[in-house]
């Protein structure tokens, strides 16, 4: 496939059929959805950690530990992924043809927003091993009021 531009300004166009080059928009809707579903994450998490802040959230321990474990190795997977994430956000060097900057561009910026996305589930497993740490002390604190107030009507 080669590529023409008649002027400056104009979108780059194959040459053999004529027709504008664009970008593959299956990728840029997949980035889109991805950063929405990560966004919806981070909030969901974030509100998690604030309940749990407040008191209003606790687990048994032995759940607990279960779900900081599983957070803490996505935390370890999300570092090991970082450097490839990072590698996707560069620009290509795809040649000095209009459609190839158009493309190296556009790859770009999608790995870009990809990226950031990325960046953001770094929060999400974050606040998830916030709210479950103190998920889990709630829950102490709870039982050892519980076993009070029995120990304490016992005496009575």
């Amino acid at each position: 496939m080669t590529s023409s531009q008649d002027g400056p300004g104009q979108q780059p166009v194959d040459a053999g059929l004529g027709v504008p080059l664009q970008p593959n928009a299956v990728s840029a809707n997949y980035t889109a959805n991805f950063a929405q579903q990560v966004q919806a994450q981070v909030q969901q998490s974030a509100d998690l950690k604030a309940a749990a802040t407040s008191g209003k959230f606790s687990i048994n321990p032995e759940a607990a530990q279960e779900m900081i474990k599983a957070y803490q190795f996505a935390q370890q997977e999300w570092l090991d992924g970082q450097r490839e994430v990072d590698l996707v956000a560069e620009k290509y060097q795809l040649g000095s043809t209009p459609g190839a900057k158009v493309i190296s561009n556009w790859n770009q910026q999608v790995g870009q927003q990809f990226a950031m996305a990325y960046m953001s589930l770094r929060d999400v497993y974050q606040n998830q091993i916030d709210a479950y740490t103190q998920a889990m002390k709630n829950y102490q604190e709870n039982e050892a009021k519980v076993s009070d107030s029995l120990r304490k009507a016992g005496e009575s």
